[in-house]
């Protein structure tokens, strides 16, 4: 989770050998993780499956200005 979210934005769920599963809501302020150097982390709330799952090769072909398709790491903030 982006240290910078706030209570009621709208993340998206990834996992690399999956894809884009689900959507949520950020339900709490993110906090460090204590488990990992450098990670927030935070509730969420009203997760809703996305089907079918979106793949990182789909993603590449469909939002290829996307920057972090190009380099996908554990999270990013899109501009605006």
């Amino acid at each position: 989770m982006p240290k910078s979210a706030q209570i009621g934005d709208e993340v998206i769920l990834y996992v690399a050998t999956i894809g884009f599963f689900a959507t949520a809501e950020v339900a709490s302020q993110p906090k460090p993780r204590p488990d990992r150097k450098n990670r927030y982390g935070s509730e969420i709330r009203g997760v809703r499956l996305i089907e079918p799952v979106i793949s990182l090769d789909e993603s590449r072909k469909t939002l290829p200005e996307l920057s972090w398709v190009k380099y996908a790491r554990s999270h990013t903030t899109p501009p605006g």
